[in-house]
């Protein structure tokens, strides 16, 4: 590791991702250096947790990142093949000073990447600019040969404590018949084991872990669900679980083979974390945590009890940071990831699929009831190409289009418009010359019709 990685921008939004040819062993070994150097540098102890998914690179890229720890003295705990919830779970739990997860989540297979932990947090790209200015100084590795490196399994801890969590009785009394679907990812080491400890009937689907991904595609989305729907209309199951390959990501089929988009996951979770505030003891404010590209939904709910609604940038490490900063009761993204401070500062699909159960077993609901009782959204997406040499400064025109036409607006990350019959949200995207438009409103109509509107300008702007 001689040489030095000069002028980098590594860190995305959520760590640092890419095929092999640019992901390499070698680049995945100074990373894990630099955090090192990082953590250490910080004061904060030289316990760090490792953990990854299933991709057939993963393996590799894990014994790198464990090779650039170990040259720093770090003392590494190896839980191998884990769930990305499990590793935020164990780094807060056992207070580590940081952790390293090797996986790339949603992605296509061929991808891999690294998330990083500072002690339970995630690490946005504002922290990572600091550990990649560390890439381009030279280690002394004056304390290889001090680490430690442990093996542990951390599965069996994750599921007792994830059970003591939840009312067991109520939803083992229920019954529920469940179709699983882990979408051949790291879910099947645990979401299996959880729900039959649940009590549910469970009929699993792409439930051996392959790398390959070849039942479908990773992320949970409708369309890559289709097996998941059939199969649960066709046996009568009570709901559908579908997850992403590193479990952060969750989407559900209600009784009626209806999918639940991620937004509504997150309002059904975040409904049922304020209307449980009490068992809390007060130990949360009323607040609630989420993006700026999230339905309103989520503040249509927390307004139902009294709460309020932080917005973030786009991305997990935001979202965290703003509900440990505000001591917020529940937070989340619009894909169906819904964080429980009580339990852990990670999108866990698990323990959300989990409370979800227990607040339809308490309430003596359906899913679909329960999804009835959200608040009424459209939304329309659209992309457009966006020149790379126009990129950058895009949002500052639109920001002057909004100003100049007394528009309200938010430029916590692209630029959010509120209007009278909704709103709507662009932003660039980080890895394609494109530009992204969703827009919400209470009619599909007028949705539509926001989103074509700023369509039309962003066109204009854009020549």
């Amino acid at each position: 590791m001689s040489e030095i990685f000069q002028n980098c921008n590594y860190f995305g939004t959520n760590g640092v991702r890419g095929r092999l040819d640019f992901f390499t062993p070698v680049l995945a070994c100074r990373l894990a250096d630099a955090f090192a150097r990082y953590i250490t540098g910080k004061g904060a102890g030289k316990r760090i947790v490792l953990g990854r998914d299933h991709r057939t690179t993963s393996e590799l890229i894990s014994t790198a990142v464990g090779s650039g720890l170990l040259a720093n003295g770090m003392q590494v705990v190896d839980c191998g093949l884990s769930p990305s919830p499990l590793i935020e779970y164990f780094a807060g739990k056992h207070k580590f000073s940081g952790g390293m997860i090797v996986t790339a989540s949603h992605n296509p297979p061929e991808w891999n990447a690294i998330k990083f932990l500072e002690g339970a947090l995630p690490v946005s790209k504002e922290r990572g600019i600091h550990i990649e200015k560390l890439m381009n100084t030279q280690a002394d590795y004056a304390n290889a040969g001090s680490g430690e490196y442990q093996i542990y399994n951390a599965l069996p801890e994750y599921l007792h404590d994830a059970m003591n969590a939840l009312d067991i009785g109520a939803i083992r009394k229920r019954k529920f018949k469940v179709v699983l679907d882990c979408g051949n990812g790291t879910g099947n080491l645990i979401a299996p084991l959880l729900l039959r400890e649940l009590g549910a009937e469970v009929v699993a689907i792409n439930s051996h872990i392959d790398g390959h991904f070849p039942g479908r595609m990773s992320e949970p989305t409708q369309q890559n669900i289709e097996g998941c729907i059939g199969v649960a209309k066709a046996v009568g199951a009570d709901i559908g679980i579908a997850l992403d390959g590193d479990c952060d990501r969750l989407a559900l089929v209600d009784e009626n083979g209806n999918y639940v988009i991620g937004d509504k996951v997150l309002g059904l979770g975040v409904g049922y974390a304020l209307a449980s505030k009490k068992r809390t003891g007060g130990k949360f404010a009323p607040k609630v945590v989420t993006t700026v590209a999230t339905s309103d939904i989520i503040r249509e709910i927390a307004e139902r009890h009294g709460a309020s609604v932080v917005h973030t940038k786009v991305g997990a490490p935001y979202i965290a940071e703003a509900m440990v900063e505000t001591n917020a009761i529940s937070g989340g993204e619009e894909v169906g990831g819904v964080i429980w401070p009580s339990f852990s500062l990670a999108k866990d699909g698990f323990f959300t699929f989990a409370k979800i159960m227990e607040m339809l077993a308490t309430g003596d609901l359906a899913l679909s009831e329960a999804v009835s009782q959200l608040p009424a959204r459209y939304a329309t997406k659209l992309k457009l190409n966006c020149p790379p040499e126009q990129k950058g400064a895009l949002i500052g025109k639109l920001k002057k289009y909004a100003a100049d036409s007394h528009l309200k607006f938010n430029d916590i990350d692209g630029l959010r418009i509120e209007q009278k019959e909704g709103w709507c949200i662009v932003r660039e995207s980080g890895t394609e010359n494109l530009v992204r438009i969703f827009a919400e409103s209470k009619s599909k109509q007028a949705s539509e019709k926001i989103a074509s509107e700023m369509k039309k300008v962003v066109e204009r702007i854009l020549g």
